[in-house]
């Protein structure tokens, strides 16, 4: 299955990332990455337009009751739409639970680059969802 890009040939992602001083460097290691991409750092339940999302990066510096809600909530809502888990230190150790909860990919935030995001991005992009 191959995911539609928009009219102007970018994806569309949405960005739920709770430490609001990693947004801008994560839509820019999605730029520099060599992505066309429309990045819209929005809490999903507080945007509509998370339904036309191609991606969903998420951002999880831990993986609480609060975050695995999240993960499950998000997964349920659009079970379609590939879920790529962005994670800090203690979520990393968590990496296989969230993928149970829905992810479909577990990226350490202390090691992410351009490349290994636009990787991932480029592989749901093409090929999208796995479940």
């Amino acid at each position: 299955m191959r995911m539609n890009t928009r009219h102007d040939g970018s994806v569309k992602i949405a960005l739920i990332e709770p430490a609001a001083s990693e947004v801008a460097w994560i839509a820019n290691l999605v730029k520099s990455g060599g992505i066309p991409a429309d990045v819209n750092d929005a809490i999903a339940c507080d945007h509509p337009d998370i339904t036309d999302a191609e991606i969903i990066l998420i951002g999880l510096e831990s993986l609480g009751e609060t975050e695995r809600y999240a993960l499950t909530s998000l997964h349920e809502g659009f079970p379609n739409t590939p879920m790529v888990v962005l994670a800090g230190p203690d979520a990393a150790a968590c990496s296989r639970e969230a993928l149970s909860l829905g992810a479909q990919l577990v990226l350490s935030k202390e090691r992410l680059t351009a490349g290994q995001l636009s990787s991932a991005l480029r592989f749901y992009t093409h090929y999208g969802s796995i479940h």
